[in-house]
């Protein structure tokens, strides 16, 4: 509970955390490796052995998730109960979003912002993506709309 200096965490950062962790549909969040199978440990110690920090939890098709921060920031390494890694994705600045991305939510989604978009790596898939969660701007319902590296519309 606390940060590199002896400070305490805020709590607005745990809410924000918490918050994030619904917007991924992710559940059964654990303050330690307890609950964690030791493939998936392993996995995640192999690929990323001096990452500290991390924040676990069981997304609903039984896969977990490790939530830190690693050099390009906030990151999210997804390793299924066997201990495969089948995903990564990076927190990206809305600002730098591709522009044709931009314009296509300009257009399709008159009514709603951009909070936030990732860099997806599907491992397995041998396949990248962008995820935009767009926000109606009166409902505040958060959405996730998934687009190519060239900036095309995923249905």
């Amino acid at each position: 509970n606390y940060e590199m200096g002896g400070q305490p965490k805020e709590k607005a950062e745990d809410e924000s955390l918490e918050k994030y962790y619904e917007k991924m549909n992710m559940s059964n969040k654990t303050e330690n490796n307890d609950n964690i199978p030791k493939d998936v440990l392993n996995a995640f110690k192999a690929k990323y052995p001096h990452v500290t920090g991390v924040t676990w939890a069981e997304t609903n098709d039984g896969s977990y998730s490790a939530s830190y921060y690693g050099t390009r920031g906030k990151e999210i390494c997804i390793i299924n109960s066997y201990g495969t890694i089948t995903e990564t994705m990076t927190l990206g600045n809305p600002d730098n979003l591709l522009s044709s991305i931009s314009s296509y939510i300009k257009q399709n989604y008159k009514n709603n912002k951009i909070v936030e978009y990732y860099a997806v790596k599907k491992i397995l898939d041998k396949k990248n993506f962008y995820k935009v969660i767009i926000a109606d701007k009166k409902t505040k319902v958060e959405q996730e709309i998934w687009f190519t590296t060239s900036g095309k519309f995923v249905e």
